[in-house]
């Protein structure tokens, strides 16, 4: 039952934010944000991965679309809601 109701969750939120995607949340941003953004995420979930013995296209996957990577959007938000930032649309998106 925990199962179910976390694969549901996990449906929800991904419905949401592709509902988000869709609604602009990323219209700000420009080609050279996306690519610091994607060499970020690999890179540092990369770095983490050190010393797990696996094929590099799982380590890859795991760097960006794991915990690490996850990870990152928490702590991008925790960022913006406790410290002013230049340009914070482009972290993250349109913010009001």
């Amino acid at each position: 039952m925990p199962e179910q109701v976390e694969r549901l969750a996990m449906m929800v939120l991904l419905l949401l934010f592709g509902g988000a995607l869709v609604g602009g949340l990323l219209a700000p941003l420009r080609w050279v944000d996306v690519g610091v953004a994607l060499a970020v995420l690999l890179v540092a979930g990369l770095l983490g991965l050190v010393g797990l013995r696996a094929a590099w296209h799982a380590k890859a996957t795991l760097a960006f679309f794991g915990i690490r990577g996850v990870g990152s959007f928490y702590y991008l938000a925790y960022g913006l809601n406790h410290s002013e930032f230049a340009e914070a649309e482009r972290l993250w998106g349109p913010s009001g």
